[in-house]
């Protein structure tokens, strides 16, 4: 029933035999199954003997009944306090859980492997009261995505009759079908993929716009956000708006005392954000640069899984008007935001514009520079999704890594040049004219590291150094 419970790391306090147990059994049971784990493995994980056993279950019978109800216990909270409760209409509630189903399933295949889901199958027909217990569970959680559903067919109408009853026991249909999928392939895919058809499907029922559709994509993995770190806001509004042609905001916005000023595009619209790094910041080790902020469904789960998998958390999350933030790093040390975004008040299908692979005065290529390619491409494949079905040889600098996400190309991942000291997301932002650009770069302080140089499609390059001393790239026609 869920990817990811909660289950305490270490072992419960002295005398709390009884919950070592069946967490251990949750664990034991997902990875190996239900027959296969036995009364003493699990006295040996938790440390306990076969008479403190016995004294709190009768039998095996007794501790997967037992372990069927924990299994709720655990996970309820995990669903209880995730984000998409706050959204106001019950259809965006709805494909907010399955987001969060989606962002949930990391990990090895135990992870996202359901006790309940995975005990049923074994004992539906040697335990009765095995059987029963899993399937209660198993339907009250599906009462409670019932709600939504119900809310749902009050107000939109549909193609055909339906209860609310019967979509949300599909949707447990599907996710348990998923699962098993997954775990036949040895890899998440085949469960993010049915959890997408079920988005299409419900939004089809429900007579959704075929614009929605973009909505419904896995969002872990997006480009959401980017932000410039500098020693001086004022003087990086005078540079990148004769570069890329924004305005930043001469007075910071109100962010907790610390000078925060946005980006604004031509067109109106946001391009990101401009920190000043305090005196503070720097003895930390903070540097001129240029951050990208994945989107994220759940930030502290998120977290949990890049540092289980070697990655750092920077900055602990943060809770700001417009939604949850954490620094992180990954394995190889580069450094990346987590956000799971609040929208406007009043706008709730409220889309991420800083992104775009055609516009000018956007980010139209995101670009990882790693000191372990292979390893990058694993790791942020696994956490984000990012897929690379192509790549391009590029001779002793190696191959260059096409990212797939969602349909839409990102970027690209490269080994890390040796000149470059340390791993980085290299951002291009769009420009109308590659050469003015430059112009601007070097009458401005800036430093040209390389180009311009035309790349595959009929575009040309730069890569710079802002006065500061933040690296950034320009994408573009030559001239104009």
């Amino acid at each position: 029933m869920v990817s990811r419970s909660p289950l305490p790391a270490d072992p419960p306090p002295r005398g709390d035999a009884r919950t070592a147990i069946l967490n251990a059994t949750l664990n034991l049971v997902r990875k190996q199954g239900w027959s296969a784990t036995s009364v003493h493995q699990l006295c040996k994980a938790v440390g306990v003997t076969k008479g403190a056993f016995f004294h709190h279950f009768a039998s095996k019978e007794h501790l997967g009944v037992a372990a069927a109800r924990h299994w709720e216990t655990v996970t309820a909270p995990l669903f209880a306090d995730a984000q998409y409760h706050r959204h106001a209409d019950p259809l965006d509630r709805i494909f907010g859980y399955l987001d969060f189903r989606a962002a949930i399933v990391d990990g090895p295949l135990e992870n996202f492997t359901c006790f309940v889901g995975t005990t049923v199958q074994e004992t539906f027909a040697t335990s009765e009261a095995i059987r029963v217990a899993c399937g209660d569970t198993i339907n009250a959680h599906a009462e409670r995505v019932a709600i939504d559903f119900r809310a749902a067919l009050a107000q939109y109408p549909t193609l055909a009759p339906v209860t609310a009853e019967d979509l949300a026991l599909y949707t447990q249909t599907v996710l348990q079908g998923g699962y098993v999928l997954s775990k036949a392939r040895g890899d998440r895919a085949p469960l993010l993929k049915a959890l997408t058809h079920l988005k299409r499907y419900i939004a089809l029922l429900f007579k959704i716009p075929l614009k929605k559709e973009k909505d419904m994509a896995r969002p872990d993995g997006s480009f959401i956000w980017y932000e410039l770190m500098t020693t001086d806001s004022t003087a990086a509004a005078r540079f990148y708006g004769a570069v890329i042609g924004w305005k930043i905001t001469e007075q910071p916005a109100a962010n907790g005392g610390q000078d925060y000023r946005m980006i604004v595009r031509s067109d109106g619209g946001n391009a990101g954000g401009v920190l000043k790094l305090t005196p503070e910041m720097q003895q930390n080790g903070a540097r001129p640069i240029w951050l990208a902020y994945l989107h994220v469904e759940n930030v502290d789960i998120a977290i949990k899984a890049i540092e289980a998998d070697g990655g750092k958390m920077l900055m602990p999350k943060m809770s700001l008007p417009v939604g949850e933030i954490a620094m992180v790093a990954d394995p190889m040390g580069t450094p990346f935001y987590l956000m799971n975004p609040i929208p406007p008040p009043g706008i709730p299908d409220a889309e991420s514009e800083v992104f775009d692979p055609k516009a000018s005065q956007r980010v139209r290529w995101n670009e990882l520079l790693s000191s372990d390619l292979a390893r990058a491409k694993n790791f942020y494949g696994k956490h984000f999704g990012f897929e690379f079905n192509e790549s391009m040889p590029m001779g002793e600098m190696g191959d260059y890594c096409f990212i797939d996400h969602g349909g839409v190309r990102l970027g690209a991942i490269m080994q890390k040049p040796a000149n470059v000291p340390v791993g980085i997301w290299n951002l291009y932002f769009g420009v109308d004219s590659v050469e003015a650009a430059k112009r601007a770069i070097e009458s401005g302080g800036g430093k040209i590291l390389m180009g311009p140089v035309e790349v595959p499609g009929g575009d040309w390059i730069v890569n710079a150094l802002d006065p500061e001393g933040a690296p950034f790239g320009i994408v573009g026609p030559k001239s104009e």
